[in-house]
């Protein structure tokens, strides 16, 4: 039987209340190494369209953080509208630039951050020109590639025109590396998983003659923050394990690629308090079938954007939690985005 949403929240409060006070110590020490984010919805957004941003600094006290960037029509000041695992999220809406392009979005995370915290925003591009690389100094929940940093970059939009044109597509390589960064809006939880920027990769070979491709996909760990009724916070560690290869086609100027994924949780905070920690177990029964589509003209060499939506199983192997992960995760309506950047 379904369990509804208040037996769920009542459930994982007693969960948080029964772990006792010793844990309250480790999950402080987990939490001080979360990474503070930021984050753009919609993304891409249309010209002059109106843009929802979020952004979480560890231990940040502020009571309003400005975002000022060339891809926005103004500054967008987020106020503090939800809790994250040691201090606010912060949130707003402004208005995306009318001008095409890619645009950073930054936050300064003050002491607790080395660096600012950026995004990119992509306001009505299909995909980058050109990316520069540089090295990250700030923690890593776990492995992953040296990253890449887009700066504001300019792009044609679209245009009609009335004269027939031939475009010559370039010849595949038999193989290309990609930085990915990913995100999945969890429909249950209501709450966006953000892994990262540039900080996943894929390796793909590719068939030069029919387009079809196969590779290996590496995310790195990620922590998804929730509100249940808007009074239950809490945090959930997600890792994403390839039950294969990644598999793709490519034809007439669009990419599809198809993965089989375990979703696991190996950490659960409620409340403040670790109801499950360093799980190997809790975990999706089957794995997720993802499948994400690029929109027209895309070419292989470039990279570029693609989504779709996906179910996410039911979880199995979380102990006396099952079905409180399980109320809390699984279900349909789930959406993922890929941005694929070439290492070179």
């Amino acid at each position: 039987m379904k369990i509804n949403r208040l037996r769920l929240a009542a459930g994982l409060v007693a969960a948080a209340v029964a772990t006792g006070t010793a844990l309250v110590l480790v999950t402080g020490t987990a939490n001080a190494t979360e990474p503070p984010y930021i984050t753009a919805t919609p993304n891409p957004v249309a010209p002059g369209a109106q843009v929802t941003i979020s952004a979480y600094c560890i231990n940040d006290t502020a009571p309003s953080l400005t975002i000022n960037s060339p891809g926005l029509a103004g500054p967008v000041v987020l106020t503090p509208d939800g809790s994250g695992p040691i201090g606010p999220i912060y949130g707003g809406t402004g208005d995306a630039t009318s001008t095409v392009g890619y645009y950073t979005l930054s936050v300064d995370c003050g002491p607790n951050w080395t660096e600012p915290v950026t995004t990119v925003l992509n306001v009505g591009c299909d995909q980058p020109t050109t990316i520069s690389t540089a090295p990250s100094t700030a923690p890593s929940t776990g492995p992953s590639p040296e990253p890449n940093t887009a700066s504001s970059q300019s792009c044609a939009p679209p245009t009609s025109s009335s004269t027939t044109t031939t475009t010559t597509t370039p010849a595949l390589p038999s193989s290309i590396d990609y930085w990915v960064t990913a995100s999945s809006h969890i429909a249950a939880l209501n709450s966006d998983a953000h892994f990262g920027d540039n900080t996943g990769s894929l390796a793909i070979a590719v068939n030069p003659a029919t387009g079809n491709s196969t590779g290996d996909l590496k995310l790195a760990d990620t922590t998804v923050p929730f509100n249940l009724f808007g009074f239950i916070s809490g945090t959930a560690t997600v890792r994403v394990i390839p039950a294969g290869k990644t598999t793709g086609t490519y034809s007439g100027g669009v990419a599809t690629f198809h993965s089989a994924d375990t979703i696991r949780l190996t950490s659960l905070s409620v409340l403040g308090r670790t109801v499950l920690s360093g799980s190997t177990t809790c975990q999706t029964g089957v794995p997720a079938d993802i499948v994400v589509k690029s929109g027209a003209n895309f070419l292989l060499t470039d990279g570029g954007s693609l989504t779709g939506d996906y179910t996410i199983p039911q979880f199995t192997g979380c102990g006396s939690l099952t079905p409180f992960v399980s109320a809390l995760a699984a279900g349909p309506g789930n959406t993922a985005s890929v941005w694929l950047v070439p290492m070179s």
